[in-house]
């Protein structure tokens, strides 16, 4: 038990904030701070722009054409109907699922963590970790010359592969 510092005399079986949501804070704070920084406010080069033309006309894209991809951006784009620029609205889509892949890479990593008996002080920091690196990884790639397409630099720019890793 630990005494609520706030009023006096009453106990609580459970810290207000649990550490695992803290974390899970952080993740989403760092992710969403960075890629919303980096994030593409028009049409940007490559798939992009004909993916953002294909979600506003409910077109069909190259194949595989995307399709849950393009009715899941059809949908976004008209409940951010206050935001003007309608590239702006796709591209914060990708934003949010690359948000979203983190946070969940974070709970996979944890169970994992718990289920194979890591050491209990290196749980969540381990997870923290894992869905800290999902988003960052592409800068990684670019510093070592690798491959300039990865999950880094094309989720900011309204292409499918944020949704993907999502799913995936």
């Amino acid at each position: 038990f630990s005494l609520n510092p706030t009023i006096p005399g009453i106990f609580l079986k459970q810290p207000i904030l649990p550490k695992k949501n803290l974390y899970r804070l952080i993740i989403a704070a760092v992710v969403s701070a960075g890629y919303l920084i980096t994030v593409a406010r028009t049409v940007s080069l490559w798939d992009c722009g004909e993916f953002i033309a294909c979600i506003h006309t409910l077109g069909i894209a190259h194949p595989p054409g995307s399709p849950f991809f393009m009715l899941l951006g059809k949908a976004w784009e008209h409940m951010l109907f206050f935001i003007p620029h309608i590239a702006f609205r796709i591209n914060l889509l990708s934003v949010f699922c690359t948000v979203l892949s983190c946070l969940l890479l974070f709970e996979i990593t944890a169970a994992f963590a718990e289920k194979f008996k890591l050491r209990h002080g290196l749980r969540l920091p381990c997870a923290l970790m894992a869905g800290l690196l999902l988003a960052y990884c592409g800068v990684l790639v670019i510093c070592t010359r690798g491959d300039p397409l990865s999950l880094r630099f094309e989720s900011p720019s309204g292409v499918a592969l944020a949704l993907g890793s999502t799913v995936i």
